[in-house]
C-alpha cells in the first residue's frame, strides 16, 4: 500500500536490478531513482518544482546548507535529481501537505532570487587598469562585490578578449558595480594623464638648474651647480 501511494506520487525511490529496495518489491512507476526514503507514512503528501539544473547546487546551498535549513524549520524533505536522472529539473518535495507548501514556498522564493541574480553585463576596460581595479591583497574588487553584491570575473590573461569584465546579479546592483569600475577606470586614467604631463613638463623645460641640460636633470649627471 505504501509502496503504490509513493509510486503514484512519482515518488522516486533507489533501484536495485529490476527490484526496489524497498522491501526488494518491484518499483511500479516510471520515474527512474534517485535517493532511498525507507518508509513512509501512507498520508504522505508530495509536490513538485521544475528548476533548472545550474540553479540546483545554489538551491541546496554550501554543503548542502539550506537544504537542512528548509528540512530543520518545515520539516519536509526535499529530493533533487541525481545524475542518472531522466528529468534533470524535476525537485519533489515530501512531507505533510503543511510542511510541503511551506518548503514549497520558499524554494520558489529562492529560484525567483536567483533568476533575478543571474542578470549579467559586461564592461570594457583596459587591462593595463586590472591591478588598480583589483587593489592590494584584492581589496577594491572584494569591496565592491560585497558593496554590490555581485560576482565579478576577470578575464584570463591569455583570453584574446581580455579586455572585458563580466558582472553578474541583481540587475540594479550589476549596474552600480558597473559605475564603480568606471569611475576607479577615469580615476586611474586621471593619474597616469597627469603623471606623463609632469614628465612632458620635465623634458620640455630644455634646460635644468644652473643652466643643466634635461638630459643631465634626469641622469643626476648635470654639469652646473645643484646637480652633485
Amino acid at each position: 500500500m505504501i509502496l503504490t501511494t509513493l509510486c503514484q506520487h512519482r515518488i522516486p525511490v533507489v533501484h536495485v536490478g529490476s527490484a526496489c529496495c524497498f522491501r526488494g518489491v518491484p518499483c511500479v512507476g516510471s520515474s527512474p531513482c534517485l535517493l532511498h526514503i525507507g518508509h513512509r507514512e501512507e498520508n504522505s503528501y508530495s509536490e513538485q518544482i521544475h528548476c533548472s539544473r545550474k540553479y540546483h547546487r545554489s538551491l541546496m546551498g554550501r554543503q548542502r546548507a539550506n537544504k537542512r535549513q528548509i528540512r530543520k524549520e518545515t520539516g519536509a524533505r526535499v529530493l533533487f535529481p541525481s545524475a542518472t536522472s531522466e528529468d534533470k529539473t524535476l525537485i519533489i518535495i515530501i512531507g505533510t501537505k503543511s510542511a510541503v507548501n511551506d518548503a514549497k514556498e520558499r524554494l520558489e522564493e529562492l529560484i525567483e532570487d536567483l533568476k533575478l541574480r543571474s542578470f549579467t553585463l559586461k564592461i570594457r576596460v583596459d587591462p593595463k587598469y586590472y591591478s588598480g581595479i583589483i587593489g592590494r591583497g584584492g581589496a577594491i574588487i572584494t569591496k565592491i562585490r560585497i558593496d554590490y553584491d555581485v560576482i565579478i570575473q576577470l578575464p584570463d590573461q591569455n583570453n584574446k578578449y581580455n579586455d572585458w569584465i563580466t558582472i553578474r546579479g541583481h540587475e540594479e546592483k550589476a549596474h552600480g558595480a558597473k559605475a564603480a569600475i568606471e569611475e576607479i577606470v577615469t580615476e586611474l586614467g586621471s593619474r597616469r594623464n597627469h603623471g606623463v604631463r609632469e614628465m612632458r613638463d620635465v623634458w620640455g623645460a630644455g634646460v635644468g638648474p644652473a643652466g643643466t641640460d634635461h638630459h643631465s636633470v634626469v641622469r643626476g649627471k648635470g654639469r652646473g651647480r645643484g646637480c652633485n
